[in-house]
């Protein structure tokens, strides 16, 4: 396997040695100032349940997990190796009960309709397996009125990456501003809006909307 491919499915899905010991320092160096905006952006107050989908080793989760209390700040993510790893860097949080993290997919996320007045996915969205029926998902778990985060790298950037550029049928779902916007608007959100954001090496994009019950 080339390095490029290899860590084209680490980013993907951090696992083995690798993702023990770098992946997690690696991709938070690269997702630092994308999270930091999107904490800005998350409308918490200290009874919020909130819903991260892809946490990494969990430097978001902290920021929420210490916003929010007696609410809770949950976690998805499809890696054992990144589950294990924030659970020990949010350790205190866990035991006090206001972080959970599960090993889960988008595909089915393992919590109750209406039950999130948050979520949020930053550089994930690129790996979905199937966008259109995974927002579902998302929508089935907010609570109407619920706000649904979704960062990422533009997709004209993405295209100029080596990584990207050698495994497209990884990096499959790649978006502009106005196509990320029109995906949320087709999946049922309303008032979707977009912050974009000058960033060194990559610029930063949050698309959000909200629920509403008379969405699908």
């Amino acid at each position: 396997m080339g390095i490029k491919r290899f860590l084209a499915k680490q980013a993907r899905k951090p696992s083995g040695l690798f993702g023990r010991l770098f992946a997690g320092k690696v991709f938070n160096k690269a997702n630092s100032s994308l999270e930091d905006m999107a904490f800005e952006m998350i409308p918490v107050n200290e009874e919020n349940h909130i819903l991260e989908i892809g946490f990494g080793n969990g430097r978001l989760i902290s920021k929420i997990g210490n916003a929010v209390n007696p609410g809770k700040i949950c976690g998805i993510d499809i890696s054992e190796t990144m589950v294990k790893q924030a659970a020990k860097k949010n350790k205190e949080l866990v035991e006090r009960g206001v972080v959970e993290l599960k090993k889960a997919s988008v595909e089915h996320i393992p919590y109750a309709d209406n039950f999130f007045d948050h979520v949020i996915t930053l550089n994930t969205i690129y790996f979905w397996p199937n966008p259109a029926e995974n927002i579902r998902e998302i929508h089935r778990v907010l609570k109407h009125e619920g706000l649904f985060l979704c960062g990422i790298r533009p997709e004209a950037q993405m295209k100029e990456m080596k990584l990207i550029k050698h495994n497209p049928e990884i990096f499959k779902h790649l978006y502009t501003e106005d196509s990320l916007k029109k995906f949320l608007s087709e999946a049922g959100f309303k008032h979707v809006s977009a912050t974009y954001q000058q960033a060194k090496p990559y610029d930063n994009l949050v698309v959000t909307g909200k629920k509403s019950n008379e969405s699908f």
